[in-house]
């Protein structure tokens, strides 16, 4: 994310991985009571399993060095 001059180049150093998981029944009242209907809101209210924003965020860190090549200091 981020304008030309944030985004990621062969200069970039540091990389930050977010991975995050939303309660089904905050994301549904919050919905509501600002309404905000959202696709997200949408997929959060079905419910996600709150153990794969860990997964994700490995996959992703595992697949950034397999393609990108791990850095060495």
């Amino acid at each position: 994310m981020g304008g030309a001059r944030t985004e990621v180049s062969s200069a970039t150093t540091n990389v930050i991985i977010e991975a995050a998981h939303f309660d089904a029944i905050t994301v549904s009242r919050s919905k509501r009571r600002h309404r905000l209907p959202s696709e997200a809101a949408k997929r959060f209210e079905r419910g996600t399993d709150p153990q794969l924003p860990a997964l994700a965020a490995k996959r992703t860190a595992d697949l950034l060095v397999e393609l990108a090549g791990e850095l060495t200091p």
